[in-house]
């Protein structure tokens, strides 16, 4: 390097002089031996030129270019962990079971009925989401040992060293606070103190409790059914009430055929962590078969009690025929033949079929109180919003309230428009209306009460909300069920 740039200090000089035909610029003309001189050493300094740079290619980077190099390199670091902190806090919640735990309390604050408050609705969510990553977090702190012996769990944070066992609890107590402030100021205290121990029944009595007994999957589906009755105590303040006995026993029954074709799927798993399922202690399958079957029955009673309590219009029955025919007949066939394929079967059909029982629950029920408390009252025959929109103007004008409380009834008077639309939209797309037209209004099952009446008799020219439309077909079948 240094010879290098010694050359080039020396010689370079001459090699920038120009020539043109054996001259040179602004000099007197050479003689062509000291010409051709001149020329051998720009050649030679070219090539020393070249030299060096090549060196100091070969020598590495500048300081300056290590340093960007150094930076960016610290910069995708941080983003990585970022990225993969996320992901460590998603598996720690169990994202998608916390998911469905939303949707179950997200049900029973519908079912509760009108007026809809989205303010006290998305503070449901988010807390009920928050308790539900809290109870996942600690049952994984609790069975992190037991977890890195069995394949379907090995990989987790804990057993896998992703996170630390003192992270992953602050990250659960975290959730709990957090949960319990959001539920219990937003919502009601009631709605906070289901949702507190709910945490402490899964985390600290199921969660153990598998270890012991086979009864764990008994006290696991109670846990289950603390959700919707949260939804329905954040919208209501009570949980005394036949559409919270409902969904939540909906939640209950539901638990058993899904979580024993999970448990016969992975009973090995189950037995080398040592945990005490009904798989792993039944090996011919015949207690297992035999639960599934009989909860799939106990499901699928669920539709015709809503009807018959008045909750739903008989479509909610008559369309539950199929999805509980499929469940029905996938509880049979691993009931006639228990194996890993006709399991697997009942699982997935279980994933799908909760949602759709919910959701129709819910498109199907029959009333929704007005915001005086009045039971369900008349809709515009245009669109329910401008039903809702009139009832509520009446209601300003008796009541003095404030700006505060006209925006919070006025939003929640919106998504409860929203919500009326859309199912009066979607039963005009019933395919028992489609095929075969409208005949007859079917009345609703329960008595309508003499404000209701008197609500009609001023409202003569709306219909009431209270007559679903059925099809013949719906009317036949409606009839039978009474």
């Amino acid at each position: 390097m240094v010879m290098a740039r010694l050359v080039q200090r020396t010689v370079l000089p001459l090699a920038q002089l120009q020539h043109a035909d054996g001259a040179l610029c602004g000099l007197t003309r050479l003689a062509p031996r000291q010409a051709a001189r001149v020329q051998q050493h720009r050649a030679a300094a070219s090539s020393s030129h070249a030299a060096a740079a090549a060196a100091a290619t070969a020598a590495g980077p500048t300081r300056l270019e290590e340093r960007a190099e150094r930076q960016a390199a610290r910069a995708a670091a941080g983003t990585s962990s970022l990225r993969d902190l996320g992901k460590v806090y998603a598996q720690l919640s169990k994202a998608r079971l916390s998911m469905l735990v939303v949707l179950s309390g997200t049900a029973g604050f519908l079912l509760a009925g009108a007026p809809v408050a989205v303010d006290t609705l998305a503070a449901l969510t988010v807390g009920t989401a928050m308790h539900a990553s809290a109870a996942n977090t600690f049952n994984q702190v609790y069975e992190r040992k037991t977890d890195a012996l069995m394949k379907r769990t090995c990989a987790r944070p804990l057993p896998s060293g992703r996170v630390s066992t003192a992270h992953a609890v602050a990250f659960g107590l975290a959730n709990t606070i957090g949960g319990t402030v959001v539920l219990g100021t937003l919502c009601n205290p009631l709605t906070a103190v289901l949702g507190l121990g709910n945490v402490f029944l899964y985390a600290g009595v199921y969660t153990p409790m598998k270890r012991l007994s086979e009864w764990n999957t008994w006290v696991g589906a109670l846990v289950g059914g603390i959700p919707p009755l949260m939804g329905y105590a954040a919208a209501t303040g009570t949980i005394f009430s036949v559409e919270a006995a409902l969904v939540s026993s909906a939640l209950v029954l539901w638990q058993f055929p899904h979580f024993f074709a999970l448990a016969y799927m992975a009973k090995r798993d189950y037995a080398a962590g040592g945990h005490q399922m009904v798989p792993c202690n039944d090996p011919t399958a015949a207690r297992t078969a035999s639960l599934i079957t009989r909860y799939s029955v106990a499901m699928a009673t669920i539709p015709l009690a809503s009807y018959s309590l008045g909750v739903t219009s008989a479509m909610f029955p008559l369309e539950s025929i199929a999805f509980n025919g499929i469940l029905l007949h996938a509880a049979y066939k691993f009931n006639e033949n228990p194996n890993m394929g006709n399991a697997r079967r009942v699982f997935r059909i279980s994933l799908w079929y909760l949602p759709l029982v919910l959701a129709l629950m819910v498109f199907h029920k029959n009333e929704w109180a007005d915001p005086e408390g009045r039971g369900s009252f008349a809709l515009a025959p245009s669109c329910p919003v401008h039903a809702s929109t009139s009832l509520a103007q009446s209601a300003f004008a008796e009541k003095q309230l404030s700006n505060e409380e006209i925006t919070s009834a006025s939003r929640s008077i919106t998504l409860e428009g929203a919500l009326r639309c859309a199912k009066a939209q979607l039963r005009d797309l019933c395919l028992h209306e489609i095929m075969v037209p409208p005949l007859t209004r079917l009345p609703s099952a329960t008595k309508p009460s003499a404000s209701d009446a008197e609500l009609q008799a001023a409202s003569a020219t709306e219909p009431a909300a209270s007559s679903t439309p059925l099809c013949p077909v719906s009317q036949v079948a409606s009839k039978a069920l009474r």
